[in-house]
């Protein structure tokens, strides 16, 4: 009779060496996961921390998403109307409730 407890301890020995002689591989695994996700939040999010000087600078990505901008008045000309835009991450760091 065949004893499954050695067949299982073969594959535990096998995966126990893998992981052994590519430990080095497993430590850098949290870090490259951390380091993608920080790069793809920062692709996602970097019209949150810009600032837009003119309304061509504004991507349609936020227009599309009518992400509401806000800003101040600074002046008002025959040119047009001049706005001090806040960058969105001032303004959801202030949002109430947060």
């Amino acid at each position: 009779m065949v004893d499954g407890d050695g067949d299982n301890r073969n594959v535990l020995e096998t995966v126990s060496d893998f992981v052994d002689s590519h430990i080095r591989l497993f430590r850098m695994i949290p870090w490259i996961v951390g380091c993608t996700g920080l790069l793809l939040m920062y692709r996602h999010s970097r019209s949150i921390f810009r600032r837009f000087n003119s309304a061509s600078d504004i991507p349609v990505s936020v227009v599309a998403a009518c992400v509401p901008l806000r800003g101040a008045v600074m002046r008002v000309s025959c040119e047009g109307v001049w706005v001090c835009h806040v960058p969105l991450w001032i303004v959801w760091s202030k949002a109430p409730g947060m």
